[in-house]
């Protein structure tokens, strides 16, 4: 299906021809692939910009269908964890970028309060990718340390000495204020 096809009745047409070619399997107003080689195999055919496209869009929508804090609390990881994989190929608006930053840190804090690092400290290294050169200097300071604080600590809790002293050396290098240093 083509950007052009990309009408309903296209989509639906182009729906039934794969589950009539045994595909895609139809139930209550669903599709899904009828095995998971076959979604494997189309997800592999697809370029590394059309998944960044697929992985944004997924986790645009999944975040704008959130309507309370208490499903934004059960869904934000599979939100980042689908915009993380698509950092490269979908995030290139500059506030969208500090929104991504900001939901990393959240997925980060929640992941380390159940006690995984680990994801924790993937979730803080993608929140400052997300981050502008100037991140020091300008109106995201708080964000940056947070982000900065939040690696020291899953990395000091890893036992990861290397990264907790690069952290550790952002902060005390870029802190503006004496209380953020210590």
């Amino acid at each position: 299906c083509t950007p052009s096809e990309n009408s309903d009745d296209a989509i639906t047409a182009f729906l039934e021809q794969a589950r009539e070619e045994h595909i895609l399997d139809h139930n209550d107003q669903m599709y899904k692939f009828a095995h998971d080689i076959l979604q494997q195999s189309a997800y592999d055919l697809m370029s590394p910009d059309e998944k960044g496209a697929y992985h944004f869009n997924i986790g645009l929508r999944l975040m704008s269908s959130i309507s309370t804090e208490a499903s934004f609390d059960a869904l934000i990881f599979t939100v980042i964890d689908q915009i993380n994989n698509a950092k490269r190929y979908g995030v290139t608006d500059a506030s969208m970028n500090i929104s991504c930053a900001k939901l990393n840190l959240q997925a980060g804090k929640r992941s380390m309060e159940v006690s995984d690092f680990v994801s924790a400290w993937q979730y803080v290294v993608y929140g400052i990718s997300f981050l502008p050169e100037a991140k020091w200097e300008s109106s995201i300071y708080e964000l940056t340390l947070s982000l900065h604080e939040a690696g020291a600590l899953a990395c000091f809790v890893n036992v990861d000495s290397t990264n907790l002293q690069i952290n550790l050396g952002e902060i005390f290098e870029n802190a503006v204020r004496f209380e953020d240093k210590i």
